[in-house]
């Protein structure tokens, strides 16, 4: 008799672990089934605002507008709290790198500045060398042109000395060969053929002086400077 008392306790022990099997399976079945029935009942109250966010809402947000070539997927059995704790964390990356950037851009448009500044330096020295440059130009030109204008006087000069003395060498040349009697003498033959042509009384040159020839005037010495004149 114990023994089959014994037997029936053993089976409602066996009974009693399947059925705590059981319920404990259900237990984690109801568990995490419950977000899922807590989250339509606060959909379909909308009595408290801390539950009234849609998750999934969020997070196709967060990937259309803030990550849109990062999309973050949340998987059934994902909590939600993970996922926007590592959204947060990619957001203050983003905001690092943001921050980062525009100390990269400040320190772009400074330096910027100040290569706009050293160039503009650097374009009034070369206006100014330019202005040196060009005035320096003008002075060596106005320098050629006199010097050119000089030339041209002084080449001007040696032609009119040269001919100077030329014409002087023909006029001594000349008043040495001069006869001035055969001159006189040529002068009547014209006035007398002219006065014949024209039917003229022929003209006396009687009254006339004499003008010596050349061997009277190398005959007749000339007076000293001592000696009076004659009377």
């Amino acid at each position: 008799m114990f023994a089959r008392k014994s037997a029936p306790k053993r089976a409602a022990s066996v009974d009693d672990d399947e059925v705590q099997f059981l319920r404990s399976s259900k237990r984690l079945k109801v568990a995490a089934t419950a977000p899922s029935s807590s989250k339509n009942k606060s959909n379909a109250s909308g009595s408290s605002p801390s539950t009234s966010y849609d998750w999934t809402t969020v997070l196709t947000n967060l990937n259309t507008n803030v990550f849109p070539s990062t999309p973050v997927l949340l998987a059934l059995e994902e909590d939600s709290s993970v996922a926007i704790q590592s959204l947060q964390g990619d957001l203050l990356q983003v905001a690092s790198q943001l921050f980062h950037l525009g100390e990269k851009m400040v320190g772009a448009t400074s330096t910027k500045a100040e290569m706009d500044a050293l160039a503009a330096t650097e374009n009034v020295s070369l206006r100014g060398q330019l202005m040196n440059r060009e005035e320096e130009l003008n002075d060596q030109k106005d320098t050629a042109e006199n010097f050119e204008a000089e030339k041209a006087m002084a080449v001007n000069g040696s032609k009119v000395v040269a001919l100077w003395e030329l014409m002087r060498e023909w006029l001594k040349g000349q008043t040495d060969s001069w006869d001035p009697a055969n001159v006189l003498e040529q002068y009547k033959m014209v006035k007398i053929t002219e006065a014949e042509l024209l039917g003229l009384p022929t003209p006396s040159f009687e009254g006339e002086p004499q003008v010596p020839g050349n061997m009277e005037a190398e005959k007749t010495p000339e007076p000293a400077a001592d000696d009076p004149p004659a009377s």
